[in-house]
């Protein structure tokens, strides 16, 4: 850029600057890889939830978001932890999180969503796995034998399959996690395990994500996949033969000037790829350093690499992590204790205190991010708790669930495991409808609902309203106790035009409840 134009720009730019109203991205830390890691570590471990966990959401009704446990991402945050040492206090709830019994049901075999008999064999291996590299018993994880399961999924051609009514997304990835699984568990892979792995190998020597290609369709590998293929190899002693030296040399020809490789997340693919040939014995203090400059000084973590993304990214910081710092996924492991996930207190918000029956009422329930919790409520006359609704906390420390109580409700929330936390009440209006029928000259029928019925029936008031504003009672009727339908007839003395209105009185079930007000020429 000439000169000139600098001088023109820079008056204008430094008092915006100055004043703090222009935000420009945190340039890199200038550190050492190892600081670096260390820095990264730290910003991972407080990104996570409040039980150790990586939380994410989708759009539901009325694109209210709903949050769920990404079990993946949160183990590919425990490997980098791992990797990285330290943080046993965070990790360690990330491990009791990630092996809870409804975590191994969910993640690993759908529930509640697929067969009775179904089982994911990617995350039956990546589960296991760091089990095992924790110092933990993949054979009994909630009562679970993860190691069995992971070779009830291996076919007769050493593949493995999922077995799953939506179909068998079983790939190289779990493949790889498969071979790392049982390798640290001290179990030794069958012949035509590795062999399956081995046949999905491309000719130029990289390894690609699915088994097969499409039809028609080349083989192509992928840096992330053939990075964490060599990884296995490498673990069952294999670095050094002809499928590993071909897949670490092809790795080698894909790498950047700069110590980066190519990808849609190029920091994530720099990870996997430089901890692959970490494994076989490469140098990668290039892409060491590479990922030294994706990560942003005012807070540690890294960024994406790619495009103008420039805030921190935790899955990127996650799988990059391990390959900063100078280590394998088998060289991470080491022994952690398990840490239960901290009880924080849960609070009930109602942003409407107050219903009319049959209609909908938010209830925001606010606790620890990440953790599960029930709304429990009881409707008048019951006074009994009963759970309502369950969800997760979201990253923002909140859970929305929606409620449609007939009479006056009483809410509370706990967090799975610990106490009950304060309870708050919903008040619910009797809702009530208000039709006219003139049957004469001043002589109408009054008529309409109100729900929820009740025994004994509810008493129903027909206000008249003067031109003044104010009610004036005229008279009243008791609702059927079984269907709540109410009729009353009324003539009157004089003519001109009225509001009438109906209400119900506060009771314990209800609280007072009014129709619309309707206007009525009486004649």
């Amino acid at each position: 850029m000439p000169t000139v134009q600098l001088r023109r720009l820079l008056p204008v730019a430094v008092p915006f600057l100055a004043a703090g109203l222009v935000s420009l991205p945190a340039p890199a830390v200038a550190a050492t890889p190892d600081e670096a890691s260390a820095a990264a570590a730290t910003w991972l471990a407080d990104a996570l939830s409040d039980a150790g966990t990586v939380v994410g959401s989708f759009p539901g009704a009325d694109d209210t978001p709903i949050s769920f446990t990404d079990y993946g991402r949160t183990l590919d945050a425990a490997i980098a932890l791992l990797a990285a040492g330290g943080h046993d206090d965070v990790l360690g709830v990330t491990l009791t999180s990630a092996t809870s019994a409804d975590a191994v049901a969910a993640y690993t075999q759908g529930v509640p969503f697929d067969a009775d008999d179904a089982a994911y064999a990617g995350a039956t291996a990546k589960l296991a796995f760091v089990v095992e590299a924790a110092g933990l018993d993949a054979t009994d994880v909630a009562e679970v034998d993860l190691l069995a399961q992971l070779l009830s999924l291996v076919t007769p051609e050493g593949r493995l399959e999922d077995r799953s009514d939506f179909g068998d997304f079983a790939n190289l990835y779990g493949h790889a996690f498969a071979l790392l699984a049982l390798d640290t568990a001290g179990r030794t892979p069958s012949d035509a395990l590795v062999q399956g792995l081995l046949a999905a190998q491309c000719a130029d020597g990289s390894f690609p994500q699915e088994y097969e290609p499409e039809t028609g369709e080349p083989c192509e590998g992928q840096v992330d996949a053939t990075g964490l293929v060599l990884q296995a190899l490498a673990a069952l002693d294999l670095a050094a033969s002809p499928d590993a030296v071909q897949a670490r040399d092809w790795l080698l020809a894909q790498r950047n000037d700069d110590g980066s490789f190519p990808g849609e997340v190029p920091v994530n693919s720099t990870g996997y790829a430089a901890a692959g040939l970490l494994a076989v014995g490469s140098d990668i203090a290039a892409s060491r350093s590479w990922l030294t400059t994706q990560q942003n000084a005012d807070d540690g973590g890294l960024r994406r690499g790619a495009g103008t993304a420039t805030t921190s990214d935790l899955f990127a910081t996650a799988q990059a992590l391990p390959a900063l710092d100078g280590t394998t996924f088998a060289g991470a492991a080491r022994t952690v204790a398990l840490q239960p996930v901290p009880c924080i207190a849960t609070t009930v918000v109602l942003p409407a205190s107050t219903i009319t029956a049959t209609g909908a009422a938010t209830v925001q329930v606010r606790g620890g991010s990440g953790t599960q919790v029930d709304l429990l409520a009881y409707s008048r006359p019951s006074t009994e708790y009963t759970v309502v609704r369950s969800g997760l906390i979201g990253n923002d420390g909140t859970a929305s669930f929606s409620v449609r109580p007939p009479t006056n409700t009483r809410l509370l929330a706990r967090q799975a495991g610990c106490a009950d936390g304060p309870s708050v009440v919903l008040n619910v209006q009797t809702a009530l409808s208000l039709q006219v029928v003139r049957n004469g000259a001043r002589d109408y029928t009054f008529r309409g609902d109100s729900l929820p019925a009740r025994p004994g029936g509810l008493i129903v008031s027909l206000y008249r309203i003067t031109a003044d504003g104010s009610s004036v009672l005229t008279a009243q009727t008791r609702a059927s106790a079984s269907t709540g339908d109410w009729t009353l007839r009324r003539v009157f003395t004089g003519s001109g035009r009225f509001g009438f209105v109906v209400r119900t009185g506060q009771d314990l079930q209800n609280a007072p409840g009014s129709s619309n007000v309707r206007s009525l020429l009486v004649h």
